[in-house]
């Protein structure tokens, strides 16, 4: 059951980076100021949101990527990243809220599973 969900919680986190946090109802990322974006402009870096070497983005939406943080248990399913810049960027609010249309799939997921036996 975990692996399925672990591919909607990455799939989730890609739509999220592509939509600036968007995606699933959340509130809009914060807008880089000008000064910012020619700073990443010069250093050839991506202009997207929290993505100036891709590292977060890419440790919490592809599987087994650097610095993904996975634990599966029959309690429990952990995602996350031990980039140590990740805990400031989320210190004021979470980058992720699941959205109700994925918490429902989850749901269905785990109850399909129980109902199964597993």
């Amino acid at each position: 059951m975990w692996p399925s969900i672990l591919t909607d919680l990455l799939a989730l986190n890609q739509r999220r980076f592509q939509s600036g946090g968007r995606e699933g109802g959340g509130r809009p990322w914060k807008k880089l100021d000008a000064r910012t974006l020619a700073e990443k402009a010069k250093a050839n870096q991506d202009s997207g949101i929290l993505q100036r070497t891709l590292a977060l983005r890419e440790s919490v939406t592809r599987y087994r990527a650097p610095h993904q943080v996975v634990r599966m248990d029959p309690e429990q399913l952990l995602l996350g990243t031990e980039l140590p810049y990740a805990g400031i960027v989320t210190k004021r609010r979470p980058i992720f809220r699941v959205p109700a249309e994925i918490s429902e799939s989850i749901a269905r997921k785990y109850l399909r599973f129980v109902d199964e036996g597993r």
